[in-house]
């Protein structure tokens, strides 16, 4: 199957993971972090559509929210990052 068959949702996963391979998704806060500093999901949406991905934005919202992207949950990280001398305040 050639770049122009392939539907538009497999182009933006290739070019998201080449592109920004350090994406994750903050289930806390519902948003996603390309893991470069003033980037963000409109500007990602408007680069695949510059790039001729037509791409909907619901339906690259619904990607970010699957299992193709890596969850970040900053509760969990803070929790497990807490150390425990085994004394009480």
């Amino acid at each position: 199957m050639s770049t122009a068959q392939k539907p538009p949702l497999e182009l933006a996963d290739r070019y998201i993971k080449k592109n920004y391979p350090k994406t994750t998704y903050n289930i806390v806060a519902e948003s996603v972090d390309f893991g470069i500093d003033g980037i963000g999901f409109d500007d990602v949406f408007t680069e695949l559509r510059m790039e001729g991905i037509k791409v909907a934005h619901q339906e690259l919202e619904t990607y970010f929210r699957s299992n193709n992207t890596t969850k970040f949950d900053p509760f969990k990280e803070y929790f497990e990052s807490l150390q425990y001398d085994g004394k009480t305040d």
